[in-house]
């Protein structure tokens, strides 16, 4: 009975001194003042750790700093609370009916190791803002800021463009069939009214555009030949535009979830339709396009909404996100910097 005493009271002392207290995916030590969102993650290196982070050797572990417990709530019930806001008011931003203008190329800039070189300028224009270096560099500094390293330097490639107001705010697309990616951002609608940034605007885009970075990542997908029509033979794995969607990916993984059963032989021409007669189904109107645009609409949806508690299909996609524990570390990631 004695033993017994000692061993409770050893064990009660270890947790006293320890003083973790969790918090949605981390924890909280009370002695250092440090939150750990590990995630599911028992040990990470320095390169691991995202802007904002720091590292601490002895735990091998990112972590973040606050007083408390109930300041890192306060914290997250703020963060939370201002992506909602963000959300509500950008939700409508990608729209079905947009304009299909050509793009107008303003600035190239090549991504070297994260810092971005001008390789070709236009200035044949009157409008300052289309050839404002601060300003295109802005719009570099807060993509890097907002997503981990790891995606990010997949970025070759910056591109200044537009195709008119109120149109496409920002867009990626391969740069080459080795992994480099093209980010492509409308200075127009970037800064409506040429001087201010619409950050929301920006940041609710760049999210959307994040999604496509790590579904069609090279270790997600593999780049193959067309066989039939612009249409692939995958094997029953989802088939995109020169890619089949690798069985286990994020993007097979949701496609045969959410689209194989409903939709076996969607329509890509008409998804105004598609999401009319299935309430409840997508996020946004704008998902209804795609498996790839379902995904990142409800990727943004996952990173910028609290974990829903409805039973709707739509919900059942943003769950799908919490399923894998890197997803969830990435959107805590992005959350520090709303």
């Amino acid at each position: 009975m004695k033993r017994n005493t000692i061993q409770i009271f050893s064990i009660l002392i270890a947790i006293m001194v320890l003083s973790f207290l969790f918090v949605r995916g981390g924890y909280f030590d009370e002695e250092t003042g440090r939150y750990y969102p590990v995630f599911g993650f028992e040990t990470q290196s320095p390169e691991e750790c995202y802007y904002g982070e720091s590292y601490d050797p002895v735990e091998q572990l990112c972590y973040i700093r606050c007083s408390s417990y109930e300041e890192c709530e306060a914290m997250e019930a703020d963060i939370i609370r201002r992506a909602e806001e963000l959300y509500e008011a950008e939700q409508g931003l990608l729209e079905l009916d947009a304009s299909e203008e050509e793009l107008t190329e303003f600035a190239r800039y090549v991504v070297t190791s994260g810092n971005v070189q001008p390789v070709e300028t236009t200035t044949d224009t009157a409008d300052q803002v289309l050839h404002d270096t601060e300003k295109h560099l802005e719009l570099w500094r807060l993509f890097q800021t907002l997503f981990p390293k790891v995606y990010s330097k997949q970025v070759a490639e910056l591109l200044i463009v537009s195709d008119g107001r109120a149109n496409t705010l920002a867009a990626v697309e391969p740069a080459d069939e080795e992994g480099a990616w093209r980010l492509l951002i409308d200075i127009v609608d970037a800064y409506p009214d040429g001087e201010v940034l619409d950050r929301d605007g920006v940041i609710y885009s760049l999210i959307h555009e994040f999604a496509h970075l790590v579904s069609l990542d090279l270790q997600q997908v593999e780049w193959i030949s067309p066989v039939w029509q612009g249409r692939y033979d995958c094997g029953g794995r989802y088939a995109a535009e020169d890619v089949c969607a690798n069985e286990h990916s994020y993007l097979n993984t949701f496609y045969q979830r959410f689209w194989v059963n409903t939709f076996p032989a969607y329509d890509l021409e008409n998804p105004e339709s598609r999401y009319a007669s299935y309430p409840g189904e997508f996020v946004s109107e704008y998902a209804a396009t795609n498996p790839e645009e379902d995904f990142a609409e409800s990727f943004t949806a996952f990173v910028l909404t609290d974990q829903p508690t409805g039973a709707s299909v739509s919900d059942k996609k943003i769950l799908f996100f919490y399923e894998y524990p890197e997803l969830v570390r990435v959107r805590f990631a992005i959350l520090q910097q709303i």
